[in-house]
C-alpha cells in the first residue's frame, strides 16, 4: 500500500510540471479576392433610409450591370379636368410589397430613385433624364408645353450617414427643384468631385416628409378619390395645350446612368 501511494504522488508531480510549460503560438492568415458581379447582374431594392429591408416595387423599373438603377418610379397623374388655365396636380404614390410577405399586401410609397454601385472601382457617376412630350395613345397632337416638375428631394445611402451622403452626391445640380424640360437632358443626381458611393445603394426620394416608418407621409388627396398623391412630383398642365377628352397621354422619360472618373 505504501508503494502505491508513492507512485500516485510521483505521477501527480509529473503532470503538474507538464501543465506549467510555456505555451507556443502560431500565426495563420485568411485572404479573399473580390470580383465583379458581371454586366447582366441585377440588384434588389432596399427601402430608402434602411440598410437591409428589401422591397418589391409594384411596377419594377431597373437596369443591369455593376453600376445600375435598382428602381425608378413611374409618374401617374390620373384623370384630370380639361381647363384653359394652367394648373398643377400631384402624382399618385408608387406602391410596393415587402419581400417575403405571404399576404402580398401593397403599400404606398413616395416616388424614388435608387442607384447601386458595386463596381469596386471607387469612381463617380451621373444620372440624367430626358422627358418627351405627352402624346395621346393611338396617335394625335402632343401636349406641346405640359411638363413634370420634381419639387422635393430627400437623399439617403445604405453605407453613409445623411451628412456623409450629402457631401458625396449632388441633387438637382444644387437647385431645390428640377423641371423636366421637354427634349433636354436634365441632371438629377451626380457624385461630387473626388467622391464615390462604392459598395452601397443611394436613394433619392421626391418627398421631404418621407420616413422609413411612413413612406407616404405628407400625401395629398383629391375630392371623391381614395388614392394618395405625392406633393413632391407635379404635373404642370398648360392651359393652352389642346387636349382630347378620354385620351391617355403618355410621356416617355429616358433615364441615363453613366460612369464618371
Amino acid at each position: 500500500m505504501k508503494k502505491l501511494v508513492t507512485g500516485m504522488l510521483l505521477t501527480t508531480a509529473i503532470l503538474g510540471a507538464a501543465f506549467e510549460a510555456g505555451a507556443a503560438t502560431v500565426e495563420t492568415q485568411g485572404d479573399v479576392i473580390f470580383k465583379t458581379q458581371g454586366d447582366t447582374s441585377t440588384g434588389e431594392v432596399t427601402k430608402p433610409e434602411t440598410d437591409d429591408e428589401i422591397i418589391v416595387p409594384e411596377i419594377p423599373n431597373g437596369s443591369k450591370g455593376t453600376l445600375r438603377v435598382n428602381h425608378i418610379s413611374d409618374y401617374h397623374f390620373g384623370e384630370i379636368e380639361i381647363k384653359s388655365d394652367s394648373y398643377t396636380v400631384d402624382a399618385l404614390m408608387d406602391r410596393y410589397v415587402d419581400k417575403g410577405d405571404a399576404t402580398n399586401t401593397k403599400k404606398d410609397i413616395s416616388h424614388y430613385i435608387q442607384v447601386e454601385d458595386v463596381r469596386g472601382e471607387q469612381k463617380g457617376w451621373t444620372l440624367t433624364v430626358n422627358a418627351g412630350q405627352f402624346k395621346p395613345e393611338g396617335g394625335g397632337k402632343a401636349l406641346e408645353q405640359t411638363y413634370i416638375e420634381l419639387t422635393q428631394s430627400k437623399l439617403s445611402n445604405t453605407r453613409m450617414s445623411g451628412t456623409d451622403i450629402a457631401g458625396a452626391v449632388n441633387v438637382f445640380d444644387g437647385a431645390t427643384s428640377k423641371n423636366l424640360t421637354l427634349g433636354q437632358s436634365v441632371e438629377i443626381m451626380s457624385t461630387k468631385a473626388g467622391q464615390n458611393t462604392d459598395s452601397s445603394k443611394t436613394s433619392l426620394v421626391f418627398n421631404e416628409s418621407y420616413t422609413e416608418a411612413t413612406p407616404a407621409a405628407g400625401a395629398t388627396s383629391r375630392e371623391g378619390e381614395t388614392g394618395q398623391y405625392n406633393p413632391g412630383v407635379k404635373l404642370h398642365a398648360i392651359g393652352t395645350d389642346e387636349k382630347l377628352v378620354g385620351k391617355t397621354y403618355v410621356s416617355t422619360l429616358e433615364w441615363t446612368l453613366v460612369s464618371g472618373l
